[in-house]
Formats: structure tokens, C-alpha cells, sequence
């Protein structure tokens, strides 16, 4: 079941995105499997302006997505699932979530910034429909991505979006 995020999941989500980073070590990325989790604040934030979602198995939170408004757009600040439940397509199941949110919203278009050469990143992105994106200097997407370039190599990093379906 998917449903909005309560305070009482905020130490759950933050272990599912431990949990999840920890896959980056495998491929020899052990500095985006050590960066610190959001902290507590910041996931408070989004539980507050309602725009983070769990996927609820029934015992508690299997997976989690958070999304913004970027550029009068959708933007998915994160999306991440416990990696033993890998291969269930909870990601994919949360992302059309967030683009009934989106439409429901008006927005016409999601987007992301996500790792270019991970397996489970663009790749599976493109496989949902995304495409790359070039932001337009000076957009908000844009900015997010200079942001980026703090922590991670620009060249390792991509945006993508995907054109918002409409409710008939």
C-alpha cells in the first residue's frame, strides 16, 4: 500500500536509504555508500508539505519516494527500496505514484538527477520512460545540478525527465 509519510516513518525511510547506498560500495563507490543520510530535519520537511510517499508492506516501510516542485515541475529528490526487495518494482510503482501527484498538481513533465553509468540509475530510468534532460542555464534544475557538482563529478551525473500522462 502506498501512502503519505507520517513522522513515526522518518527513522525507517532514513534506514531503507542506508540500506539502499550500501550497493554503491559493490561497484566500488564506497563514498556514496558512506555519505550520511538525510537527516531527520530534512525528511520532517517532506513528511510535512506532503510530498514523500512509503510503500507499506503491511509490516512497515519496504520503500520510499520524496519529490519537490523544480521548475513548475515534478522533480523526484529520491526514490529508494530496501535492496532484498530489489526486482519487485517498487521504485517504478512509486514513481507512477508521484506522476498521478504531479498530473493531480498540473505538472506536465518529472524529473530527476541521477548517476549516468549505475546500473539501477539511468538505465532503469530510461527503461521507465525518461530521457536526458539538458537543463536550461539559470533553471532551477539547473542549479540543482551545479549543486551537485559538490559532491559528485558532473560528468557522473545526468538529468532526466518524462512528459507527465494527463487524466482524460
Amino acid at each position: 500500500m502506498i501512502r503519505l509519510a507520517v513522522p513515526e516513518d522518518i527513522e525507517g525511510i532514513r534506514d531503507i536509504e542506508r540500506r539502499a547506498g550500501e550497493q554503491f560500495r559493490e561497484i566500488g563507490m564506497a563514498s556514496v555508500a558512506d555519505a550520511e543520510v538525510p537527516s531527520h530535519a530534512m525528511l520532517a520537511e517532506f513528511v510535512a508539505a506532503k510530498r514523500m510517499w512509503i510503500l507499506d508492506d503491511g509490516a512497515g516501510p519496504v520503500a520510499f519516494i520524496a519529490a519537490s516542485v523544480v521548475d513548475d515541475g515534478a522533480h523526484i529528490v529520491q526514490v529508494s527500496a530496501l535492496p532484498e526487495r530489489r526486482g519487485e518494482r517498487l521504485g517504478a510503482t512509486l514513481i507512477n505514484h508521484v506522476e498521478s501527484w504531479a498530473s493531480s498538481q498540473g505538472h506536465r513533465a518529472l524529473t530527476l538527477s541521477t548517476f549516468r553509468d549505475v546500473a539501477w540509475n539511468r538505465p532503469y530510468y530510461e527503461r521507465l520512460g525518461f530521457s536526458e534532460l539538458i537543463p536550461q542555464p539559470g533553471s532551477q534544475l539547473s542549479n540543482l545540478m551545479d549543486d551537485e557538482a559538490n559532491d559528485f563529478d558532473p560528468k557522473t551525473r545526468i538529468a532526466m525527465w518524462r512528459r507527465v500522462s494527463t487524466a482524460s
